[in-house]
């Protein structure tokens, strides 16, 4: 488990290293699972990526981080209009400030993690196929919490055979 607090510490103090790293990231390289479960004022948000796509944890955390902001924002993947340099540069100066700026990098419980996102999906009537194989998935999960934000928590962690991000609580949007 301290090698995943270690590793994204190292990243996410590093951002000249994430934000080149991140700007490197081609989405359409890869494929992803995700769950998108939200009902104001609660809900899940999901992505993960197959390890075999996967070098280590800072790189699974920057194309994760990379899907998450294309996916909140809605943003189009075949539009090429920046450059790489230029797009390193936003990273760093805007989007990886703004969205780590409340960092609690910490264990978390695996026990607790799927406990909270299960009470999450029920809330929202997700199917109860999907949590209980959510459940299953995730029972042996490594994980830590990124950033803690009121009700909010951000984590990021592994199982056997994924890497992933997720978003789950109340208050965000």
């Amino acid at each position: 488990m301290n090698k995943i607090i270690d590793c994204i510490t190292e990243l996410l103090n590093n951002v000249d290293y994430f934000s080149e790293i991140a700007a490197a990231v081609d989405l359409r390289k890869y494929v992803f699972d995700e769950i998108d479960s939200f009902k104001y004022p609660v809900g899940v948000n999901y992505i993960s990526i197959n390890k075999a796509y996967v070098n280590d944890y800072q790189q699974a955390y920057s194309i994760l981080f990379i899907k998450w902001l294309y996916s909140e924002n809605e943003w189009n993947l075949d539009d090429e209009s920046i450059t790489e340099a230029r797009w390193a540069e936003i990273l760093k100066t805007i989007w990886i400030p703004s969205h780590h700026k409340n960092l609690n990098i910490k264990q978390y419980s695996p026990l607790e993690f799927i406990n909270e996102v299960t009470d999450w999906l029920n809330h929202n009537d997700f199917p109860k196929e999907r949590i209980e194989q959510f459940r299953a998935q995730h029972s042996q999960a490594s994980l830590i919490e990124v950033i803690d934000i009121y009700a909010c928590h951000h984590c990021f962690g592994e199982t056997e055979n994924k890497f992933f991000v997720c978003e789950f609580g109340c208050g965000y949007d």
